[in-house]
């Protein structure tokens, strides 16, 4: 299971408005589920579209390939099995617009 978690709060500052924004992404390592958590407060302007958050978060997976028979005989089963490992770096990148509901 992968996911998003979002809290928002939206309050006056003065005459500002202000978004106060906390988001952690969960995904599963191994046989767990942990993510990245932040939180930000910033400024937006009405009606205008902003980035509110970015997460970075890593995949790795292992991968392993034998010939039957062959993978088994001790003294073979380097020369005909394969590993490869595989790393990769992906972001999520969210936005926001504020609009005034009349």
């Amino acid at each position: 299971f992968a996911g998003l978690k979002l809290k928002a709060k939206l309050e006056l500052f003065e005459t500002k408005l202000k978004l106060l924004l906390e988001n952690e992404l969960t995904h599963p390592v191994e046989n767990l589920i942990r993510g990245n958590k932040s939180s930000t407060e910033f400024f937006p302007k009405l009606g205008k579209y902003m980035q509110a958050f970015q997460v970075k978060y890593k995949l790795n997976s292992v991968g392993q390939q034998k010939i039957p028979g062959l993978s088994d005989v001790p003294l073979l089963k380097h020369l005909f099995t394969s590993t490869s490992r595989q790393a990769t770096a992906q972001w999520l990148i969210g936005y926001v617009r504020i609009t005034r509901s009349e």
